[in-house]
């Protein structure tokens, strides 16, 4: 709620907002987890989505969750797709490059080695 809240008041004023959104197969990646997301990006508004893993041991991780938590997710990029199908216009953004970002870096600094 306090999250839902601040992105409406910014919202409000005419700002940006990019909401960085934890990603871990199997939990996030259903429709248990996707549909009050959903909800959420269409109430608030929310410009991009930053999509991050988790980064934690998935052994410790699931242990910690209740039983039957974890289930088959249907993936990133099915994710990814439901979101934009039902968010149209909703942007992602990640800190790290992309794959093709590095293929680019990598060219950039070949042609310059040479």
């Amino acid at each position: 709620a306090d999250v839902e809240r601040s992105v409406v008041a910014m919202k409000s004023r005419g700002r940006h907002v990019s909401l960085n959104y934890l990603y871990y197969p199997g939990v996030t990646d259903t429709d248990a987890e996707l549909a009050p997301f959903l909800d959420f990006l269409r109430r608030t508004g929310v410009d991009v989505v930053q999509v991050r893993n988790l980064n934690v041991d998935p052994e410790v991780y699931e242990r910690a969750l209740p039983q039957g938590t974890v289930r088959a997710g249907f993936g990133v990029a099915e994710w990814m797709r439901r979101v934009s199908e039902g968010v149209p216009g909703i942007a992602y953004g990640y800190f790290n490059p992309t794959r093709q970002r590095y293929a680019e870096i990598a060219a950039a600094r070949a042609a310059l080695a040479r």
